[in-house]
């Protein structure tokens, strides 16, 4: 196995500083997610990871379409029709959902159905900052070479277990991952990791990427792993550490149940 880079170093020490400071919660998680942005772009010389890169988490699809609905949300409140209309499209899938979503967030403001300023008020901004601080881990991973040293690990890991023991395994620091970098970044990382792994132990990769897609979609741990849960984090005055105390026994669950489905479906 090829020694980790210094970039790698620096990238798996903020993931795990952000882990330590969201369970000890000693600094607020949106603060803890700004504060590995700004890192990132202090250690680009250590890391190579472009400054550019740490602030591109902004202009993600998730982060847009979390904006546009709270946005949404509180035009419903006063009218509903706007929002409505936004709904249909996105789930007529004529438009990508963060389109649709921008477009009811702008059609919501033209019509003074709210006012800018009610608009700006009804955004968590802590949740959409902890979001896109947190992205662009998932970037710096590949780009400094850990995304293959967590592969390679995986590759070692198969020689002492066996094919179904392995398929529980990358569901589990899939769905870890994905509540610490969030599920967008976790899918680009963890796919070519799984069907790579797969490959180097001569089973299908099918149920690898299965088990992924199903991993990232039940991230329970943090309110980062479940948009759902991320969107009700700030206006319901929930601790950060309060959905790891249901989601931690409920993640074993789902990976118990996919493992053991995927498995059978589609055999190793």
């Amino acid at each position: 196995m090829a020694p980790l880079s210094t970039g790698a170093l620096v990238v798996f020490a903020l993931v795990a500083a952000a882990l330590a400071l969201f369970v000890t919660e000693w600094l607020p998680p949106d603060m803890t997610a700004v504060a590995v942005l700004v890192a990132l772009v202090v250690l680009e010389p250590y890391t190579g990871v472009p400054a550019r890169t740490a602030i591109d988490g902004f202009a993600s699809p998730a982060v847009v379409t979390i904006v546009a609905m709270y946005i949404l949300s509180a035009g419903v409140e006063s009218a509903g029709v706007v929002d409505w209309l936004a709904g249909r499209l996105a789930a007529l899938d004529l438009l990508p959902i963060y389109i649709a979503a921008l477009g009811g967030l702008v059609a919501t403001v033209a019509t003074g159905t709210l006012s800018a300023s009610q608009a700006y008020d009804a955004v968590s901004w802590n949740v959409v900052f902890l979001l896109a601080g947190l992205l662009p881990l998932g970037q710096a991973m590949q780009a400094t070479g850990g995304a293959a040293f967590v592969g390679a690990l995986l590759v070692d890991a198969a020689g002492v277990l066996p094919p179904l023991a392995l398929l529980a395994l990358v569901y589990l620091l899939t769905a870890v991952l994905a509540s610490v970098i969030t599920p967008p970044a976790t899918v680009v990382l963890m796919i070519p990791i799984a069907v790579a792994t797969a490959a180097e132990i001569g089973v299908s990769g099918f149920p690898f990427l299965v088990v992924v897609t199903f991993a990232v979609a039940t991230a329970f741990l943090t309110p980062i792993g479940y948009q759902t849960n991320l969107m009700v984090y700030g206006p319901g005055g929930y601790r950060f550490t309060d959905f790891a105390r249901v989601g931690g026994p409920l993640q074993l669950l789902p990976c118990a149940v996919t493992t053991l489905s995927v498995s059978v479906v589609w055999p190793l």
